[in-house]
């Protein structure tokens, strides 16, 4: 027997709506509320367009697999007083498209499609009272595009939000001005070629931000805090703007496995620990500029390059590949002697 996953108060508003369409006087226990709701629908009594309307709080209703035969009963109903929509569709991995349904009072979306892995349209959707968003569009690897009607501004979390999405190839504008955390937002998105302008200005975490990325945008990290592995497995080759002058954490792992770096353009200062040993083609022109980004004012700091990057990059002569033991890289690391550098 099929579940109603809500509290008493929507317990009773749905038993409350049941009776008025049935007409029956029955005391409806939990358990049996979403077999009653089927049945309404399933002998077609007026569509059962009111069923919904006392329910403000969807979490997990149609969410693995629940409940199906009432799911095309959203585009005849009325769920305008819904605030809930998280986790509603999430886990079920059969659907491809969904009706539109009204959303315009929907604060939390957070998972609404989590592993929704074979949807591949959305309609659009009010996301205009939204306040919670992360890990809306999670797993959702054939969606290829999401509604333009999205609507971001009053997040201040995203995380998550396209992440595992791997066959979308275009995202909206997005209003970001309020989010402070973009960690995982677009992870694994292997197919987006192109991203808008994202305001980035008041984020703190990062986290993996583009991992598996292809191309990266101009932001603003002024405000960053934690960038763990942020470019982790990146494919892009070169990164815009980055500000970590206000990192409380190592930058070891920052370009973790982006092997096809070779630019990165450094704003303000570099005070943690930094790496770029998993970069065989950074430029020099970058190796140049990053070390004259790392701070004089820190100590006990390392700076790590890939060995056989500064042997070509800082080379005597044509094929010696020997930068490494060359006067010009001596002269270039005594400039920042308050730094261990590392060559790995």
């Amino acid at each position: 027997m099929a579940i109603v996953t809500t509290d008493n108060i929507h317990y009773k508003n749905i038993a409350d709506a049941m009776r008025e369409k049935t007409g029956k006087t029955d005391l409806l226990y939990p358990s049996e509320m979403a077999d009653e709701v089927s049945e309404v629908y399933n002998e077609g009594l007026d569509r059962g367009r009111d069923l919904f309307r006392s329910i403000d709080d969807f979490y997990e209703f149609f969410a693995y697999k629940r409940r199906l035969n009432l799911l095309d009963q959203l585009r005849y109903d009325d769920t305008s007083n819904a605030t809930n929509f998280s986790y509603m569709f999430a886990g079920d991995n059969t659907l491809t498209e969904i009706p539109y349904f009204d959303t315009s009072k929907g604060t939390d979306f957070s998972y609404m499609f989590r592993g929704c892995t074979n949807i591949k349209k959305l309609p659009e959707f009010d996301t205009s009272s939204a306040t919670r968003m992360n890990n809306m569009f999670y797993e959702c690897a054939a969606l290829t595009a999401v509604p333009k009607s999205l609507y971001t501004g009053n997040c201040t979390e995203l995380s998550y939000l396209f992440c595992q999405c791997q066959g979308l190839n275009s995202i909206p504008n997005l209003d970001t001005s309020k989010c402070t955390n973009f960690s995982y937002m677009f992870a694994y998105c292997y197919s987006l070629y192109d991203m808008p302008s994202i305001d980035t200005s008041k984020g703190t975490n990062f986290t993996q931000m583009f991992t598996s990325c292809k191309v990266v945008p101009e932001i603003d990290t002024s405000s960053g805090t934690n960038f763990t592995s942020m470019f982790f497995m990146c494919k892009a080759t070169t990164i815009p703007r980055l500000n970590v002058s206000n990192s409380t954490k190592s930058l070891e792992y920052l370009f973790e496995s982006a092997t096809n770096l070779e630019t990165v353009n450094f704003e303000g200062v570099i005070k943690q620990k930094i790496g770029f040993k998993y970069n065989p083609n950074i430029s020099k022109a970058t190796i140049v500029h990053v070390i004259d980004k790392l701070s004089s004012e820190v100590s006990g700091q390392t700076c790590i390059f890939k060995l056989a990057s500064i042997n070509k990059q800082f080379e005597t002569s044509e094929g010696a590949s020997d930068g490494s033991t060359s006067s010009e890289w001596a002269s270039l690391v005594a400039t920042k002697p308050n730094w261990t550098f590392s060559l790995v």
